[in-house]
């Protein structure tokens, strides 16, 4: 199995649901269903982006948010299972097992942003001009717009009983902070 150093690793996971969490405001979570696409393009490169999955179906947008490390002040993993009570639950969370249809252990990823950082919204360029006419589209748009205002957010997405153990190694790696931030002179304190 390759290590986390290495510049290959990439990551997929469909299913994501996302929660805006801002500072002062009661966390939100966004209807829309999201896959998460995790990039090493080089060393220290990695981009995090998420795609619209209206009605949870994969389409042919080319719409997402797109996340560059040296933007995340800070990315945290928690692990929530039903079944432990070690650490409190987020107040959203029953929520966000209801929209995974119940899932029991759920893995949620944190990100805050720089302060002067931003989430890229990456459109085609009729993107905004009202030539989709879906309404899946439109709450795909104000999702996304939603997110990209966001100075903190988390992401839950299924836990590990429903990864092969590849794909385990390849999501350790993706949320390995040393491993993002590698060559950044702004890292955050670890």
């Amino acid at each position: 199995m390759p290590r986390c150093d290495s510049d290959d690793f990439d990551f997929e996971a469909s299913e994501v649901i996302a929660v805006r969490e801002d500072e002062g405001q009661p966390p939100e979570v966004i209807e829309q269903c999201f896959e998460l696409r995790v990039r090493y393009s080089s060393p220290g490169l990695v981009s995090f982006r998420l795609f619209p999955l209206p009605n949870g179906v994969p389409t042919k947008s080319t719409a997402c948010l797109q996340i560059r490390a040296n933007y995340i002040e800070s990315l945290e993993k928690m692990l929530y299972d039903k079944a432990s009570t070690k650490c409190p639950s987020p107040p959203c969370l029953e929520a966000v097992r209801w929209r995974l249809r119940g899932m029991q252990s759920v893995t949620r990823l944190q990100f805050q942003l720089h302060t002067d950082s931003h989430i890229d919204l990456i459109t085609p360029l009729d993107f905004d001009t009202g030539n989709t006419v879906s309404e899946p589209v439109l709450n795909a748009r104000a999702s996304l717009m939603s997110l990209a205002t966001s100075s903190r957010f988390s992401m839950a997405i299924r836990d590990f009983p429903h990864l092969t153990e590849n794909k385990k190694h390849e999501y350790e790696c993706m949320v390995d902070v040393r491993r993002l931030y590698r060559r950044n002179i702004a890292a955050p304190p670890l």
